[in-house]
């Protein structure tokens, strides 16, 4: 039988900004071509181990701070312990204690409730085999896929493709269907990963880097805190995935 689940927490974490430049610097990643994700999540790891919020999504960048939303399943105060037991403390000092905070997500969404979102996803297929355009299991942006497979004659809207993507995912994960999409922004963004061999290194990898809004409908309430806490897409750990709700109205198209 499978462990009930705790509610969901979405905590806000403040980090220093020349903190995570050191950290970048540490683990020989090139500042200039490092994604913020990647950073920021080697710093989550540092300061709160696998308690660390994932999904996660970078909220501000000020002068001396960078802000962090993210979902755990324990509040900011278990955190802050877990922290202060274990953490290194040169974590321990890259954090804003003073204005970490949490709070509880309803524990239960009525099916057929229409929520307003905001979410940063990286929307990527892999391929189940070899063509020639790509090998077997690579990771391809869903949007260069499908030009692939409808060929160059025909024009594809992006905008379209990654609707049908993000549809895609919320069937596979069930809880929630899409009712209305809008891509805001969009860029080809380089994700540096390190490695796992003796001597890590740094692989810079291309990815899309896609910021939607739109408005879901719940179809089931304990699969949609399910996809809350899971988040969608693939590199959630590093800054993609993380559902935003909102009210309709502001979520609206």
């Amino acid at each position: 039988m499978e462990p009930e689940l705790g509610p969901v927490h979405m905590v806000r974490v403040a980090v220093r900004a020349d903190r995570l430049a050191e950290l970048a610097r540490r683990l020989r990643l090139p500042l200039r071509d490092s994604d913020d994700g990647y950073i920021v999540h080697a710093m989550l790891k540092g300061l709160f181990g696998d308690l660390a919020p994932k999904p996660f999504a970078v909220q501000e960048t000020r002068a001396r701070w960078v802000s962090v939303l993210g979902y755990t399943e324990v509040s900011h105060e278990a955190l802050s312990d877990w922290a202060q037991a274990y953490a290194d403390p040169w974590f321990h000092g890259a954090c804003d204690w003073e204005n970490l905070s949490s709070k509880e997500l309803p524990t239960s969404f009525a099916p057929g409730r229409r929520l307003g979102f905001a979410l940063r996803m990286c929307p990527v297929v892999r391929k189940a085999k070899d063509s020639e355009f790509a090998r077997r299991g690579a990771e391809v942006d869903a949007f260069l896929d499908h030009c692939w497979r409808v060929g160059p004659d025909v024009a594809v809207a992006r905008a379209d493709v990654y609707r049908g993507w993000l549809a895609g995912e919320l069937g596979r994960r069930g809880g929630a269907t899409l009712v209305e999409f809008q891509m805001e922004g969009f860029r080809r963004l380089r994700l540096l990963r390190r490695t796992q061999e003796e001597q890590r290194r740094s692989r810079g990898v291309e990815r899309p880097d896609v910021f939607v809004k739109g408005v879901l409908e719940v179809t089931e309430s304990e699969a949609f805190g399910a996809l809350l806490r899971r988040g969608l897409g693939r590199h959630r750990s590093f800054g993609f995935g993380m559902l935003l709700l909102r009210p309709v109205e502001q979520g609206r198209c």
